[in-house]
């Protein structure tokens, strides 16, 4: 795990692309600050999450481990420039492919004050950040949609702020604003409420995680969807082809490990008694007590 800042080279971005570019998985720590890249395969589109420097910001970069396609960095100043230009480099990729980027980002809203007892609790809000320009109003619509049906039958607030950058507050733009004018590059913000973490403590609450992550996730494949549909050239059948389809060699050495479990012994046999009969008539002369 590599903690440098120095800026980086375009060698470095060769050999940091080059399984993208041969077409297969690219996954690796980033060969700066702490974090992850992750694209199981080139598509029109991007997840960024930054970690803040200033607050904890527990189990949000988790949001995103359901998608294709995440880069999971830090914010700071040693990591703002190798991020952009490796932000950069992959829309250049996306272009050459599919005609169209979008780079969307992902930042959670701190924790509000706790609800005193018998106080109303405010609904869960959701602040989408764009450009009045930029992304294409279909994507839109369809993300604030699918955002309210993650609430199920509780109401949940949808903002919209149109200002260029689409970057959490205090973070400058992952791309710069001349890029983001081009008709062809689209920056999209989303600030998540954070209901992944208790109120009080702070601490991740993992039923509440996974909920979020895969309510949240399928909002997402239907946004980026509708944006391959009107903007790049990538007509995906449905939503759910937008999903992860690579394993890492975790889940496939936990895959291999339950099917050795599962070889080992018969559960039905196990599960079912032998002298099921002999008992029946134990029972019966007994007088069934």
């Amino acid at each position: 795990m590599s903690h440098g800042s120095a800026d980086l080279t375009d060698a470095e971005l060769r050999r940091l692309l080059a399984p993208l570019e041969a077409g297969e998985l690219l996954r690796c720590r980033l060969p700066f600050g702490d974090g992850l890249v992750h694209i199981d395969r080139l598509q029109p589109f991007v997840c960024v999450y930054r970690k803040p420097a200033e607050r904890p910001d527990l189990g949000t970069d988790r949001l995103l481990l359901g998608q294709a396609s995440y880069i999971l960095a830090e914010q700071s100043p040693a990591t703002e420039a190798p991020l952009r230009a490796l932000v950069s480099r992959l829309t250049e990729l996306m272009i050459d492919a599919y005609g169209a980027a979008l780079v969307f980002e992902l930042w959670s809203a701190p924790e509000g004050p706790v609800p005193q007892p018998g106080e109303p609790m405010e609904p869960p809000r959701y602040r989408i950040v764009t450009s009045s320009e930029g992304v294409p109003h279909v994507t839109l619509d369809t993300l604030e949609h699918a955002l309210i049906e993650t609430g199920g039958d509780s109401p949940v607030r949808i903002d919209v702020d149109y200002r260029s950058g689409g970057a959490p507050p205090g973070a400058d733009p992952l791309l710069p604003l001349d890029v983001e004018r081009r008709a062809r590059v689209f920056l999209l913000g989303l600030e998540v409420p954070p209901l992944h973490r208790d109120l009080e403590s702070g601490k991740v609450m993992p039923a509440e995680l996974r909920r979020l992550t895969g309510t949240l996730g399928r909002a997402l494949r239907q946004a980026f969807y509708t944006f391959a549909h009107a903007r790049a050239r990538y007509r995906p059948a449905h939503y759910h082809e937008l999903g992860r389809r690579a394993m890492t060699d975790a889940v496939a050495e936990v895959d291999r490990g339950l099917a050795r479990i599962s070889d080992a012994f018969d559960l039905l046999l196990h599960a079912t008694p032998v002298n099921a009969d002999a008992v029946y008539s134990r029972f019966m002369s007994s007088r069934y007590s």
